[in-house]
This record gives structure tokens, sequence and C-alpha cells, in this order.
């Protein structure tokens, strides 16, 4: 029974871990699954050979973090890509793919997807597409195949030996693209294309784009990474590489993945290598066109690190107080890259902050200004990060107060055509109202974490905890409302709901338990029959069953498990005539440290959850009731840390 024997510490010398929450069962391995469709048999056999990664749990988890509820999994659930020894060897390995893509067309048509809908997007379009569309001219013109790839390849190796061609500000956009294409062609662009296409294909309609196929591009990209970076290529083609491979990797393996947080933090590391966060105060001699994609990947970079920060529970890898955050330009697309008269009147036509008038009805919104107010609530995030994470010291108590204060300020900063209201979805297009539904469940989630510190600080009731987590279950329910009729169009937005909507939606139900059990009315304005419904709705949808299967969504479904439990019994409880007394956490029980009786609880829910698995019509029964702080007790502690728990292989295969 090797295939499903781990060892595991026993539970009562375990100092990070109290329970498991369920049986994870090990997955079919999918072979071959990140290797290259066209390698030589020779190649074929030496990565089937390698033995699986042994699996170990995910890391370190703050006490703030959401994912204390999820279950620890190895980052790579099958067989990795094959590390050589020879870089020379993975760039064969490398050229075989591009051949084998650019001869079934699936590059062109990925990307013609990707780029022709309304994606969001954060390099600009025309720094892809055309000198992509160069690339492709020159693959259909060539006569000789063999003999075109033969020659792309020297040109790669010999170009690996030298530096990206320096720019200036007088470089014009084809002066650039020519910079890494035809005769100069560079791998980083290459490792670009892999990246991208990946991506792309999570939103393509076509079948023939699997996760199959994006996991052979995430490995792809990967192998140019490693190559680019054992000949020291750091430059902005590197950055694009990188920042698309994190996009990749989180479609592949979801945030909460080692995987994942390897190559943001490799990515932050080139940020910082050049220079993108002293935009300012130490401005490159750049293209105007390169220096505002240098912003707005940074500006990203920013968002995507406090929001890792936040999932995790872990410091953030980007300080704002070592940055300059240089806020990108309102800018489109097409005219980032104009220049002279035509770049001077678009600049001019800014309105105050630099904001420039919502597109018309109907329309998408502009990348640049979804940067600018994802980049913008990123520094009330990071203050919310030092407060939950840092050392609390005698004046953390004013400093809540004041943050608390700073944070009801703050719609304020938002313009007012982007702030979201449920109406939104009947006056604008859908990519536009998620955009900003994103916005506004960012913002509120930041009231929670604040509201949770100062609950637990003693400074406001628990009613407010409530009204923001019954606004953040709002919001999730409005998107899963316009999802069922565009279903394909939302998949990337399930941290959506791992991100805001399940934290509070498990705030909801254990405070609704509580007051069933005591017999107390619930301190919220949220009537119980609607409280109920609204959580049934969520409940239901993670109950469909033709879920995406991939990790994000798959996490999502064990979580809302432990909410439907906890739900089930508020529903199925029946008025005691001689109630248990409970146990309360002890006055002098540091904050945050669950009860031997909510232990017990959690337990109860987990076994349910275990047995679940062999009995579907097993129903949970919890003999303690928990309040919303002793569910947060019980989810900072929860760690599920099954080795087999791999959801990626599902997600893959």
């Amino acid at each position: 029974m090797a295939d499903r024997c781990f060892y595991h510490p026993a539970p009562m010398t375990r100092a990070t871990t109290r329970f498991r929450p369920f049986r994870g069962q090990q997955p079919p391995l999918q072979d071959d699954l990140l290797d290259q469709s066209s390698q030589t048999g020779k190649q074929k056999k030496l990565d089937e050979a390698e033995p699986l990664p042994v699996a170990s749990p995910s890391g370190y988890l703050g006490s703030f973090s959401a994912l204390r509820l999820l279950p620890r999994f190895s980052p790579v659930s099958t067989t990795p890509a094959h590390v050589r020894n020879d870089p020379m060897l993975q760039l064969s390995s490398v050229m075989q793919t591009l051949e084998s893509l650019l001869e079934s067309a699936r590059l062109e048509q990925v990307l013609s997807d990707f780029f022709g809908g309304a994606r969001y997007t954060i390099i600009p379009r025309p720094l892809i597409m055309v000198p992509f569309s160069s690339l492709l001219r020159e693959f259909h013109q060539s006569r000789n195949r063999k003999a075109y790839f033969e020659h792309t390849s020297e040109r790669i190796q010999a170009n690996l030996n030298s530096k990206l061609a320096s720019l200036s500000t007088h470089v014009a956009p084809v002066q650039f693209y020519r910079s890494f294409t035809a005769e100069n062609v560079r791998l980083e662009y290459i490792a670009l294309l892999f990246a991208i296409s990946g991506v792309a294909s999570h939103y393509s309609q076509s079948p023939a784009h699997d996760a199959k196929f994006a996991a052979a591009m995430y490995t792809a990209s990967k192998d140019c990474i490693q190559i680019c970076e054992a000949f020291n290529q750091v430059n902005d083609l590197s950055i694009w590489a990188r920042l698309m491979n994190v996009l990749l990797s989180s479609f592949l393996f979801g945030d909460a993945s080692n995987n994942l947080y390897h190559r943001f933090s490799e990515f932050v590391a080139e940020l910082f290598i050049m220079g993108f966060h002293r935009l300012e105060s130490s401005p490159p001699e750049v293209p105007f066109s390169i220096l505002e994609t240098r912003k707005r990947i940074f500006a990203f970079a920013v968002t995507r690190d406090k929001s890792l920060a936040t999932f995790l529970g872990r410091p953030p890898r980007i300080g704002n107080d070592f940055c300059d955050r240089a806020m990108p330009l309102d800018l489109d697309d097409d005219e980032i890259t104009l220049q002279g008269s035509q770049l001077q009147a678009v600049l001019q036509g800014s309105g105050d902050g630099g904001w420039r008038d919502i597109i018309g009805r109907g329309e998408i919104i502009r990348q640049s200004s979804f940067l600018r107010l994802r980049y913008q609530q990123a520094e009330l995030q990071e203050k919310v990060l030092c407060l939950s994470l840092g050392n609390r010291g005698p004046s953390f108590s004013t400093k809540l107060r004041e943050l608390y204060n700073t944070y009801q300020a703050g719609w304020d900063d938002i313009p007012s055509q982007y702030r979201y209201q449920t109406s939104s979805w009947t006056a604008w297009s859908p990519q536009l109202c998620v955009t900003l539904l994103v916005i506004h469940l960012q913002y509120l989630y930041s009231g929670f974490q604040i509201e949770r510190m100062l609950l637990q600080d003693g400074q406001v009731p628990i009613a407010c905890l409530l009204e923001t987590s019954m606004k953040l279950l709002s919001g999730v329910l409005d998107f899963i409302q316009q999802q069922h009729s565009r279903p394909k169009h939302y998949e990337g937005y399930a941290w959506l709901f791992s991100y805001y909507g399940l934290p509070g939606a498990g705030i909801l139900a254990t405070e609704l338990h509580q007051s069933t059990i005591s017999g107390k009315p619930l301190p919220t304005t949220t009537p119980r029959s609607q409280l109920i419904r609204d959580l049934s709705v969520l409940l239901a949808y993670f109950e469909r069953e033709k879920l995406p299967d991939r990790p994000d969504f798959q996490v999502c479904v064990q979580i809302s498990k432990v909410i439907a439990a906890m739900l089930d019994d508020t529903l199925n409880h029946y008025p005691q005539p001689h109630p248990q007394p409970r146990h309360r956490t002890r006055p002098n029980q540091p904050v945050g440290q669950a009860s031997s009786g909510i232990l017990d609880t959690g337990q109860q829910v987990n076994d349910h959850i275990d047995r679940s698995y062999d009995n579907p019509t097993n129903v949970l029964s919890l003999a303690e009731p928990m309040t919303s702080q002793d569910f947060l007790s019980w989810f900072d502690e929860l760690i599920w840390d099954d080795p087999y728990l791999n959801f990626e292989s599902g997600s893959l295969g």
C-alpha cells in the first residue's frame, strides 16, 4: 500500500495543526502532462522516469490568512518539467515546442481570441501583437520550414550571449520591435509567447485549447526563463515573460500553491533589479510606451503582492516605503504607442487626478483605469497588513482606530463613475461591471479585516463585522447571478470567492448558528430569512456538477462544505430542554486561540466531512455553538495537510 500510505505526525505532538478536515484521495497520475508534445522518444523516457516530488506543506500561513481553512498540498502534483544541466538541451526542446505550436496554428488562434476580446491585459496589445504578426509572417513566407527553425535556433543561441539593444527616449516602437524579432529574435520573447498562449487558452471557446495545452505552454515558458536566467538576461522582455508566467501559474495551480509563490517572488526580484520601484526618483531613459508599460507592470505587482499577502497571511514582498508608487496614466492600449503631437493631445485630455472620462455606455473599462483603481487601494491594504501581521505595540488600538477612519474616507477616493452598484449590470457591459465589483469587494474586505481587529480589541460590536460580511456576500451573489448567462467568461474569477465571499459567508453562518442555539436575536438589520436564502444560493453554486476542474474552484468547494454543515445544523436545530453549558474562551486566553470546546466543534465539522466521503447522506450535528469570533479562531487554526490532496493534477488532466 505504498502508493496510499504517508507519514503523519502524532496530532498531540504537532504544534501547527490540530485537526484534518477531510480525507483526500490520491488522483491518478497524469503521465507526460507537462512534457512537450514533440519531444524525442529518448527525452520522453527520461521525463517519464523522473520521480514525483515529495509532497510537503505549503509553508507558513499568518493568523489572518483566509487560507488557514484550505488544504495544504504539493505545489506540483504531476511529473514536473525535466530540469536539464545543459541549457542547450533545454533550448532544443523549446524549439521543438515552438515548431509544433506554429505548425498547428494554435498560437495565432489563441492570441487572436485573447487580444480580440474584452480581456484584462497588462502589457499593451500593440507591444505584443505587432511583433507577433512579424514573426508569423516570417514563418509563413519561409519555403523550407526545417531550415527556418534551424536558423531561428542559431539566432536565439547567438543572441543569448548579447544584451537586448539599449533604449533611449527617441526609439520608435518599430525600432523596439526589431530589437527582438527577425535576425535579432530573442528567447525572452518566445517565452512570452508561450506564457500568453497558455493564459489565452483559458478564455478560448475552442475545445482543443485544454488544460494540458496550457500546462505544456507553462513548461515551455519556464524552460525559456531558466535558460535566460542562466545567461543573466534581465530586461523588459524577460519581465514580460515572468509576468505572464505568474498569471499562468495562478490558472494552473491556484493562488495557494508554492509554485505561484516562488514564481511571483522571482518576478518581484527582477522588478527590483530593473529599478521598476524607482520610476520617478530615477527615471529611466526609455521610450514613453516602455515607461508606461513599466508603470503598469509595477502597479500590477504591488496590487497582486498585497492580495497574496492578505490571502496567505504572509509579509508582503514590496514595501511602499521603498517605492515611488508612480501611477500609470489613464490611457488606452493603442494610445500608449502614439508619438509627437498625437500623444500630447491625448495627455492633455486628462482630468482631475489624472482620470479621464469613463468610456461610453456599454463599453469596457480601460486596462489602465482598472490598474490605477487597484493600485490606489493597495496602499490601504498594506496598512491593514502592517497591523494584522506586524508586532502589536502599545499604540496598536490608536493606530487601528485611525486606520478605520482612513478606510471609511477611502470610498471618496474612488471616482464616482467607478463606484459599483447592483444596478450597474443594467447600464454597463459585463466586463466593466466585474471590474467595478472587484474594486468594491477589495475595498469592503479591507474594512472586514480592520473590523475583525477592532472586534478583538473591543472597540466595535459584532454587528459591524456582520454588516460588512453581508455586503461581501451580496456582491458575490451579484456575480453568481450574472455568471449563469456567460459561465465561460467568468471562469478566471474564482478568487473572488476565496478572497472575499467565503470568509464573509463563514462569519454569517456561524453567527446565525450561535443565535439559533442561544435563542438570542441576530445582531444585524438583515432578516434571518434573507440571510439563510443568500447563504443557500452561495452554497448551491458550489454544489453544481459542472464547476471547472481547477484548484481554486475545488478549494472553494471544500470550504463551502464546512459552511454548509454549519447551516444544516442551524436549520435542523430544535430547542433542548436542558441545554449543555457552553465552553467559552477563557478571559486570560490569547485572542485567536480556540478553546477546547471550539476545537471539539471544529473536529466534528472535520469528521462530518471525512465521513461524507464514505456516506454522503450523513448529516452533521454540532453539539457546541460557535460565535463569529470562535469561527475566526477555528478558521485560523485549520490546516488541511493531507499530502495526497492534489487538486492540481485534477485541473491539468
